[in-house]
């Protein structure tokens, strides 16, 4: 199990993120992506240095595919109104993919 837990919104290419957690998986193994839903607090970028402002589901199901990831589930937590959503995504490499040689 990879976790990336409140990270990729901070990242300039949070895809390569996901590519790189789940290079390291062995067949079957799982990534959980936990950070903010898509939300519309633009304050957040320069309050608290966010680069994005969240994703959907399609954002993180697109990351996963161009990776070999499957989305195996999708959770959302709600918070206050004052703060966005969090999502929690899992992504599953297929038993048919092996992992790369370091």
């Amino acid at each position: 199990v990879v976790t990336l837990h409140q990270v990729l919104h901070y990242l300039e290419r949070p895809d390569e993120a996901v590519a790189e957690a789940a290079r390291l998986l062995s067949a079957g193994g799982r990534v959980i992506i936990v950070d903010f839903a898509a939300h519309n607090f633009e304050d957040f970028r320069d309050r608290f240095s966010h680069r994005r402002l969240g994703f959907s589901d399609m954002d993180i199901q697109t990351a996963f595919e161009a990776c070999g990831l499957e989305l195996s589930d999708a959770r959302t937590i709600q918070t206050r109104d004052s703060y966005p959503d969090v999502k929690l995504w899992c992504g599953m490499k297929p038993a048919g993919q092996i992992k790369e040689a370091l």
